[in-house]
């Protein structure tokens, strides 16, 4: 029997994994049933394609498996991206890690592809 929640949130880790891979070539999406880390990076990154998101409670779950609490991510996408007012697909993060990659880019141009 399929489990179409199970295959969108599927679908979108699929969908991330080329892009993580231009950063880090090995990354791979991790064994189903992992707890609240979807791809095998440097630190733990959960995907989550929903129609309404519960921030908070993902935040305390992947703090959980974190090596580091200053590193880990949560990218959100819309679960009906099809609505027009939808919201872009976004990257939550510990402040302090944002201000880290803001710092490593301090020098380039940050913009649209």
């Amino acid at each position: 029997m399929s489990n179409p929640p199970k295959q969108k949130g599927t679908a979108f880790e699929t969908s991330l994994l080329p892009q993580l891979q231009s950063i880090w070539p090995d990354i791979s999406r991790a064994q189903t049933n992992n707890e609240s880390n979807d791809f095998t990076g440097p630190f733990p990154i959960e995907a989550k394609k929903r129609k309404s998101w519960a921030i908070p409670e993902w935040i305390r779950k992947i703090r959980k498996v974190a090596v580091d609490d200053a590193e880990w991510m949560i990218v959100v996408a819309p679960g009906d991206g099809r609505k027009l007012d939808a919201p872009p697909v976004i990257a939550v993060m510990p402040f302090e890690m944002a201000v880290r990659l803001l710092k490593v880019n301090d020098n380039q141009v940050i913009g649209h592809d």
